[in-house]
């Protein structure tokens, strides 16, 4: 392949006609997903020796974008095409070097977008070309941009947290129709296909409706009210309302096999298993909300009864999280792209940090070898994952990291083998109903699809077991390879932390500062 060099004032590679940079970026950023998502059955030519070949790659056809844009922005208007090139970079970039490249290519692609008008599709001034195809790509590429921005705010912790620039009383267009890419033609109708029928435009209005919900979190959780703690209990309960709403909405067709999608619908086979794999998403997505939402809850639970439902509800979706048979081998999708998916990831981080800590506070649980399993689960997929993702690696680093140095002087001494938690009352681990008076929320593997049970999980061979330290350096262990100056440290503790856990020692919850641990893996990744 030839890169054309971007300071050749935008000619192409004859000189007879010049090279639109938004096109070229584009193109660019296809290149750089192609390489970046590569498998072996994409080999058909031999185009890369192998897909190691292909994932390397990666960074040059991402910067090679961004130098197209440095180049030529300072002098024109970027047109729609380059707007979209920037979001794909944008998505690659957060898999490859972590959330803060993602949000200055985020925030490059908002500018651009406003440059060209898009957030005033619907003006009056702009009648003329409302109802063009053009008018409708824009809409799409716009509300695309507003669902991010809100879900970013709402997920995301850190420096952006709370934070959203797509406000909607400063936007004048109106949502995409819903319908098919072959049917937005210049001068059609504004009439839609209803909801309830698959079209090329079905996975990203729910993707909306989810993300105006997280706007509405935002909205009630301003920054001024940091000092109150947050959002109260209540408020965090009417929002799980809304969620478990959305969920019950979501279209039938989400729950329907690759089978039934195309005897109903008289889709074809990959059109049918691209909407399969969007039903898992979507739930995935809705899922890793209501999870996060509970969080400041979870461990308060254990002190307060009021919080035990914020407990059970976030608890009861981090294994939903991980038991979704998105990550199995029949997933409907090549492995190697659904371990790139930087937000899927990030759901993943989040549970095994719920799952991890409520093994700490209830290792004697009725559920301990399900925890353990499920908790191995999470690690197997972040360290699938880590291969050539510094986020991903990041999120692994950072849940040592934060548990080591929020380890307080209580853990110095070896816990007893006969220590109780507070939650159970004798030896054989039965829960006390009156300091817990609840019920262990039982999995309905039956909520949703895809979220069952799995038997194969399609990852490597491997005769490591990351919580047997007689296995020689496990996988936890390994991750805390990123912290150099305490590498050692990390490792060490890691074994020790996890040879108890193996062993099905109590763990002393008064030995982690889970305050703020959960400060700061709220203000880290999740």
């Amino acid at each position: 392949m030839h890169m054309v060099t971007p300071t050749r004032r935008g000619q192409n590679p004859s000189g007879k006609q010049e090279v639109q940079p938004g096109h070229l970026i584009l193109v660019l950023s296809i290149i750089a997903a192609a390489t970046q998502s590569w498998a072996p059955s994409d080999d058909v030519n031999r185009v890369f020796s192998s897909p190691s070949e292909a994932n390397e790659q990666v960074s040059l056809w991402i910067n090679a974008a961004e130098d197209v844009l440095e180049a030529t922005s300072r002098r024109r208007k970027i047109s729609i095409e380059g707007v979209q090139g920037m979001i794909l970079v944008g998505f690659m970039a957060a898999h490859i070097d972590g959330l803060h490249r993602y949000r200055v290519l985020f925030a490059n692609a908002l500018v651009l977008a406003r440059d060209l008008g898009l957030h005033r599709i619907d003006h009056p001034h702009n009648s003329g070309k409302a109802n063009t195809s053009q008018a409708e790509i824009e809409r799409r590429v716009w509300w695309y941009l507003c669902a991010s921005d809100w879900a970013m705010a709402a997920r995301v912790g850190g420096v952006g947290e709370g934070i959203y620039s797509c406000h909607p009383r400063q936007m004048i267009t109106k949502k995409p129709l819903n319908i098919n890419d072959e049917e937005a033609l210049d001068g059609m109708s504004r009439h839609e296909r209803p909801l309830s029928l698959p079209t090329s435009m079905s996975y990203t209005l729910q993707r909306i409706r989810l993300a105006e919900l997280s706007r509405n979190i935002v909205d009630r959780s301003p920054l001024m009210m940091a000092h109150t703690g947050g959002l109260s209990h209540d408020a965090v309960m009417d929002i799980d309302t809304e969620l478990q709403t959305l969920i019950n909405e979501v279209p039938g067709f989400y729950s329907m096999t690759t089978p039934m999608l195309m005897e109903n619908y008289g889709l074809t086979q990959t059109r049918a298993a691209d909407i399969v794999f969007q039903g898992k998403v979507v739930y995935f997505l809705l899922y890793s909300q209501r999870c996060k939402i509970h969080l400041p809850y979870f461990i308060r639970s254990s002190e307060d009864s009021a919080y035990y439902s914020s407990r059970e509800i976030c608890l009861k979706h981090a294994r939903l999280l991980i038991r979704s048979n998105i990550w199995s081998e029949n997933a409907d999708i090549d492995n190697v792209i659904q371990n790139k998916l930087t937000e899927l990831l990030v759901g993943v981080f989040l549970a095994c940090a719920v799952l991890l800590m409520d093994a700490c506070v209830s290792p004697l649980s009725p559920q301990q070898y399900e925890q353990r399993e499920e908790i191995f689960r999470s690690f197997k997929i972040m360290e699938i994952a880590k291969k050539g993702s510094e986020t991903t690696s990041k999120f692994i680093d950072s849940l040592i990291h934060i548990l080591r140095k929020n380890q307080t002087s209580a853990s110095d001494s070896a816990p007893s083998e006969h220590q109780e938690p507070p939650a159970y009352s004798d030896g054989k681990g039965e829960r006390d109903h009156q300091t817990f008076p609840y019920e262990e929320t039982s999995i309905d593997n039956s909520i949703s699809p895809g979220y069952g049970i799995y038997d194969s999980l399609g990852f490597p061979e491997t005769t490591e077991d990351p919580f047997n330290v007689n296995n020689g350096p496990n996988i936890v262990a390994r991750s805390g390879e990123h912290f150099n100056s305490t590498r050692e440290d990390i490792s060490s503790y890691w074994t020790d932390f996890t040879h108890n856990f193996e062993e099905g020692v109590a763990i002393d919850p008064n030995s982690f500062d889970w305050d703020s641990i959960f400060m700061e893996l709220d203000s880290s990744f999740i």
